[in-house]
């Protein structure tokens, strides 16, 4: 079984795919970071209509993607995503082992998530207590809505204080989202030597 598992690794089709597979994913990847950081309010694109010219990176689809990602989700869902892309393109370049692969799948969309509501919190607290006023991290949308009305039934529900309620609910948000990602991303020994170069 080990010698046919070895065959079939070694076959030029399979390098093949495996090359396009981690091309693509580290596209997507450096892709959706670009677009994410080089969001402005002002492009034409999802919930904004603007004559202006786009200044995204990749222009109308760019401003159009970053607008519905930030805009709807937030900043930390995209980048959380985009690293994750980053590290399955670094595991099939290494041709590192995917293990339990449909449930981190579904752990990823989990993390997506959690991470937009734990996101929103975050957005609230640097743009209400520590008075961030930056573009891409002050848009309200679906996952401040969604916070809000999540914490306003739990506190209705447990008759809580609604301050407490965004804290714990924030705070528990952006822990569980992190801990799904370090799990979906399971860096191995070969992918962390190659970050450490």
């Amino acid at each position: 079984v080990n010698k046919l598992s070895e065959e079939i690794q070694e076959k030029p089709s399979n390098k093949v795919i495996y090359f396009i597979f981690t091309l693509i994913l580290l596209c997507a990847s450096i892709s959706l970071c670009l677009i994410l950081v080089s969001f402005s309010p002002d492009d034409p694109s999802w919930g904004f209509a603007s004559n202006k010219t786009p200044t995204n990176f990749y222009n109308n689809y760019g401003a159009w993607i970053a607008g519905f990602v930030i805009r709807e989700f937030g900043i930390f869902p995209g980048l959380l995503t985009s690293v994750v892309l980053f590290i399955w393109s670094l595991k099939l370049f290494n041709r590192s082992v995917f293990k339990f692969l449909k449930l981190k799948s579904f752990t990823f969309l989990l993390m997506i998530i959690f991470s937009t509501l734990g996101g929103a919190y975050l957005e609230d607290v640097l743009n209400n207590n520590l008075q961030f006023k930056y573009p891409i991290i002050n848009q309200n949308g679906l996952a401040e809505w969604g916070f809000l009305k999540l914490t306003n039934e739990i506190s209705l529900q447990f008759k809580t204080d609604q301050f407490y309620t965004n804290v714990t609910f924030g705070i528990c948000s952006l822990i569980i989202s992190l801990i799904m990602f370090f799990w979906v991303s399971s860096l191995g020994y070969k992918e962390t030597k190659f970050l450490k170069f």
